[in-house]
């Protein structure tokens, strides 16, 4: 049973995975890939040590907090922008100048990865530490909820770090630095409404979890087919050698 459902904590990451990697016209070297997971969910870790920091002090729950408006401030920062930063530069730091980072579909790729990496061990941690009986229940609701939703902001978070990119061939600073804060702004603010449903005690939270979750997904899912078959070569790679 045990087994069953550590394959089921999985699956999520495995299936999208799968789907990103088939979307992706030129695939991208396995070790790559396979370094920005790992670093992304060793740096788990080290995200649920600040968070803990930070929620000791500033605790994310409703009942300690004055306000429905004060709590989503909480989580925004507490939360979101704690984990989507920590994404977001693993996937810049490893990818943005090198030369394996040579077509604007990798951006996708690689953010979906690191984003991945984190919602794999975060979905290990909830699952693991549960009692067998409930975390079947906690790992089928992950699959539908938690781990896609982390795919979706990965999702948009390379959408635009690819932006960036463009910018950059073209020497264009300005949309460069707007696009790379948009990387960081649209998946937080994302990952913020995300947990504040589930979080503020809404009579029909589930509900709307559920509307929410469908249309990002439909979104993304249109932004990812939408950058493979419009998928080109970057001009250049910044003048880089650097390799991993």
């Amino acid at each position: 049973m045990r087994d069953f459902i550590i394959l089921l904590t999985i699956a999520p990451t495995a299936i999208i995975l799968w789907y990103i990697n088939n979307k992706d016209p030129h695939k991208e070297p396995e070790k790559i890939l396979s370094k920005s997971f790992t670093i992304s969910f060793l740096v788990t870790f080290l995200i649920g040590f600040v968070e803990g920091i930070l929620n000791h002090f500033f605790p994310v729950s409703l009942e300690m907090v004055g306000s429905y408006f004060e709590l989503f401030i909480r989580i925004m920062i507490i939360i979101a922008l704690v984990e989507e930063l920590s994404k977001w530069f693993v996937t810049k730091k490893l990818n943005y100048d090198k030369n394996h980072f040579d077509e604007t579909f990798d951006a996708i790729v690689y953010a979906v990865v690191a984003s991945l990496g984190f919602a794999t061990c975060e979905n290990l941690g909830y699952v693991l530490s549960s009692g067998i009986g409930s975390s079947l229940i906690v790992a089928i609701l992950r699959l539908f909820t938690a781990v896609p939703s982390q795919a979706v902001d990965g999702i948009f978070m390379g959408y635009f770090i690819s932006k960036a990119r463009l910018s950059k061939d073209e020497v264009d600073t300005k949309s460069e630095k707007i696009y790379l804060a948009l990387s960081i702004i649209v998946p937080v603010v994302l990952h913020t409404i995300y947990d504040f449903i589930a979080l503020a005690g809404f009579d029909y939270n589930i509900i709307m979890l559920i509307i929410f979750i469908g249309v990002t997904d439909i979104i993304a899912i249109k932004l990812v087919n939408k950058a493979s078959i419009e998928n080109r070569p970057y001009k250049s790679i910044a003048n880089s050698t650097n390799k991993i």
